[in-house]
């Protein structure tokens, strides 16, 4: 039987051309590779290569060969993949469903966090909008939801993290920063910048709730998919945008953020499925509310 390292040992000196070029590029010395390629061919009773050529070239058999042997390889390397990926599926998962802008400043610590306090259980992250998560926490394609809306559907339990407080983001020389705090009502002169654009319960229509409960209408509206968007429209003067409080930490030089006169908050939730939860899921809500106590915002109800 032909051993996959002589295999990797003719496929480097075929494509090389050369001994001491393969050599080097397998990190061994030339004698012995000299010695393989040799014992391969007293193995196979055939000349795979024409050493009378410079540079060395394949005969008509080490052409079959080669082909033959890359062939076996390539599936050699699926295989290993293809196993890879089964032995993956048996280790406990968990599938975790964002909306960015809920946990885009403590993300990286809940992540890193979880992953400390679960090594044995594979995280997967995808960035999904309301809609999205509520579908595929239905369909059992994510396990977990952080968003900013609650779910009615029967089969999600939504559990409010905390209430975070909205600013409005305005381009750093708009002239209505002189005062301590921005009147909500003066949005009926200007244009807002809203996001996501996706229809159905998501932030964008929260922050149009908000504004309807204090009695104002923006006659103007720009919406947009993305948090990052709106603030690069906002910084070319393109419109105010209402934003969490976080949003100070992306720190854009010509844009300013503002508090508000008028008390506005805007829910970061857990979704999950109304049922027993999996240990999976159990250990990352233990991770999660020991990083609520840690970041200061109180203990979890979970």
């Amino acid at each position: 039987m032909i051993e996959l390292r002589k295999l990797r040992y003719f496929l480097t000196v075929a494509e090389e051309r050369n001994f001491s070029s393969a050599a080097k590029r397998l990190n061994m010395a030339q004698p012995p590779l000299s010695r393989q390629i040799r014992e391969l061919e007293d193995e196979l009773a055939v000349a795979l290569l024409d050493r009378s050529s410079r540079p060395l070239s394949l005969t008509a058999a080490g052409q079959l060969f080669f082909e033959q042997a890359s062939q076996i390889l390539s599936s050699h390397e699926r295989l290993k993949t293809t196993m890879a990926d089964f032995s993956q599926t048996r280790r406990p998962r968990l599938s975790l469903g964002i909306v960015a802008s809920a946990f885009h400043l403590r993300l990286p610590h809940l992540i890193r966090h979880y992953r400390h306090a679960a090594p044995g259980i594979a995280l997967s992250i995808h960035e999904m909008n309301s809609a999205e998560q509520v579908a595929a926490l239905i369909d059992g394609r994510i396990d977990i939801g952080l968003d900013r809306t609650e779910s009615n559907e029967p089969e999600i339990r939504s559990i409010i993290l905390r209430e975070e407080r909205l600013v409005l983001a305005a381009p750093a020389d708009f002239a209505g920063s002189q005062s301590d705090s921005f009147d909500l009502t003066r949005l009926t002169d200007e244009t807002l910048i809203l996001y996501p654009r996706d229809d159905g319960q998501n932030y964008a229509q929260k922050t149009m709730t908000l504004l309807r409960r204090h009695g104002v209408i923006p006659p103007n509206l720009i919406q947009v998919q993305e948090m990052t968007t709106a603030l690069s429209l906002v910084a070319a003067r393109m419109g105010l945008c209402i934003v969490p409080v976080s949003a100070r930490a992306i720190g854009h030089p010509e844009i300013q953020f503002l508090s508000t006169r008028q008390s506005i908050t805007c829910p970061v939730t857990l979704n999950m499925r109304a049922e027993p939860p999996s240990e999976a899921i159990r250990v990352f809500l233990k991770a999660l509310g020991e990083l609520y106590v840690e970041w200061g915002f109180g203990a979890l109800s979970l």
